[in-house]
């Protein structure tokens, strides 16, 4: 697995970003700048994503490989931020290893997802990556923010989406949060259509003591879409799982 691996030399639990669907830690890079400055910052890129190879099937092949990644990094316990996919295997690490989770920062995401044939033939499509930007991004978005950051976000493959996707497809997480005992921040963008933020505040519900927050103005990329507003939610996340 190909990794980001910056500010080793700080102190504080590492942070391990997880990328979402059709994407790569390429996604993280902006935040990774700042977080670098006071603390160590890792965003693998997921198998057969980016420059990985191999690939996986089920979230239960994900969430190891994220454990054994971790593993080799000499990563003991982190902090796991996870967007769309990505939070579902944060979620899927931290109810399996509760112990080496130090707090979970989920970004547009949710605890149960819905994906239909339609949808998987569209992501599966040459143009499924243009289809997904179009409902991706706030319409207060700046259009060449927009490009750059589509260009990155969905740069995966049709197969590679589809498999991503269909992972999600019916996937319930919900009955299980209840036993999460961890700093856990919820971040929603109020304009996402992919992941309406109904589906953050139904996540947040359902963790205990779960801190949301919705972005207005917002898509499902706050990293691209509103760096400032998510660095400072990533620093009220750090600062509760220190």
């Amino acid at each position: 697995m190909r990794t980001r691996d910056v500010g080793a030399d700080h102190p504080g639990t590492p942070v391990v970003f997880i990328h979402g669907a059709g994407a790569s830690g390429a996604v993280w890079l902006p935040a990774l700048r700042r977080l670098a400055r006071r603390r160590r910052a890792l965003a693998p890129d997921l198998p057969g994503h980016g420059r990985s190879e191999g690939g996986f099937t089920t979230l239960e092949q994900a969430r190891d490989a994220v454990g054994l990644f971790c593993a080799a990094a000499g990563v003991t316990r982190a902090v796991l931020v996870g967007h769309s996919m990505g939070g579902a295997i944060a979620l899927a690490a931290a109810l399996a290893w509760p112990e080496r989770v130090a707090g979970l920062g989920l970004v547009t995401t949710a605890g149960r997802f819905s994906v239909s044939p339609k949808t998987l033939d569209k992501v599966a499509a040459p143009t499924g990556g243009d289809w997904l930007a179009e409902l991706g991004f706030s319409p207060a978005c700046d259009p060449a923010l927009r490009r750059a950051a589509s260009a990155t976000a969905f740069a995966s493959a049709g197969p590679v989406r589809h498999q991503d996707f269909a992972l999600l497809a019916n996937l319930d997480l919900t009955a299980q949060l209840g036993a999460l005992r961890l700093p856990a921040h919820v971040l929603g963008g109020a304009d996402d259509l992919l992941l309406p933020p109904r589906l953050s505040e139904e996540l947040a519900r359902a963790i205990p003591d779960a801190k949301l927050e919705i972005l207005p103005r917002c898509g499902h990329f706050p990293m691209f879409e509103q760096e400032a507003a998510f660095v400072h939610w990533l620093d009220g996340l750090c600062a509760a799982a220190p």
